[in-house]
């Protein structure tokens, strides 16, 4: 009997040997894969952990530091009853304190608006009359200052407008301290708001220091020295004729308002006319040294006007002591 042929299936112990060495490297290299995988996690735990680590010490140490520090409250925007009227705005510890608006109890009508703190008026803001202005097209919140406040006065710099009867104008623009006109500072003429009336020092609402005053045409009556709003110390009085010539009528000192010791017409003319050398051209008259306690001597200015009868047409009679004139 015969031996059979090789099946063309028979597979060579080198051919299984090539192909188990293969799985062997097959095998070693996943494993070395997993391995590097595995290795690669473990070095992201790793970091993760001392990211948490490194963040929880952080926090610790920011609440620390807040254990420590004064307890801090955000404004919060509200609307609160607050000196009898309606406060709408931030809050902090129940009173207003940054931006806020306080209208009257009708909720209509506007107190203030600007900036609080603790309850008051601090910082900018604008103050309003708690008079509203009716005209023919609406009713409108006249406003009565804005500037500068401190403590829930008027403090720093500010301007101050006033009602003339039909609108709101300018009268005061300047320095303010515990809600007083203070420092340097300008009084507007109170009928049209434009016209300067008096520009100098002030001391508690008052003219106080050296300053200048005109009348509602800006023309100038007084440059000098002031103390509680009257005229007093070194000053210079003016008169400004109907064509426009300002005459000097007195140089010297002042008390309580009043004149009291210097020169009338130092600059030798009542008219106020003067070349280009500032001689008088018209009616001179020789300067006249007087003080108090003395009646204004009965000089002839024209023939048929004596000098206390020019002053007392001028109206300077108002700044003599009586029985000067």
């Amino acid at each position: 009997m015969s031996e059979n042929p090789p099946s063309c299936h028979t597979i060579s112990d080198d051919v299984l040997r090539d192909m188990l060495n293969e799985l062997r490297c097959s095998a070693d290299r996943q494993r070395d894969a997993y391995n590097e995988r595995v290795a690669d996690l473990e070095r992201q735990r790793d970091d993760w952990k001392r990211r948490c680590e490194r963040a929880e010490d952080e926090l610790r140490e920011l609440r620390a530091r807040a254990a420590h520090a004064p307890s801090q409250h955000v404004p919060t925007p509200r609307e609160i009853v607050h000196e009898g009227g309606l406060y709408h705005g931030t809050l902090v510890n129940e009173l207003p304190n940054g931006m806020g608006v306080l209208y009257a109890t009708d909720g209509e009508t506007k107190l203030y608006e600007g900036q609080w703190k603790d309850g008051h008026y601090h910082g900018k803001g604008q103050e309003f009359s708690h008079i509203k202005m009716i005209d023919e097209w609406a009713t409108k919140d006249q406003l009565i200052y804005e500037g500068d406040f401190l403590d829930g006065k008027r403090d720093g710099q500010g301007t101050e407008f006033a009602s003339n009867g039909e609108t709101m104008v300018k009268v005061y623009e300047g320095g303010w301290q515990h809600g007083q006109r203070h420092g340097e500072g300008q009084e507007f003429d109170s009928q049209y708001g434009d016209a300067v009336i008096y520009s100098g020092e002030w001391t508690r609402g008052k003219r106080h220091g050296h300053g200048e005053e005109s009348n509602s045409n800006g023309q100038l009556v007084y440059s000098g020295e002031w103390q509680d709003g009257l005229r007093h110390g070194g000053g210079k009085a003016y008169f400004t004729h109907w064509d426009g010539d300002r005459v000097l009528w007195f140089s010297g000192e002042w008390r309580n308002d009043k004149a009291v010791k210097g020169t009338l017409l130092p600059s030798g003319t009542w008219s106020g006319r003067k070349d280009s050398e500032g001689m008088a051209v018209e009616r001179p008259i020789a300067p006249v040294e007087w003080q108090s306690g003395h009646k204004v001597p009965q000089v002839k200015l024209t023939e048929d006007t004596t000098l206390p009868q020019w002053m007392l047409h001028c109206g300077m009679s108002h700044f003599m002591p009586a029985g000067a004139i």
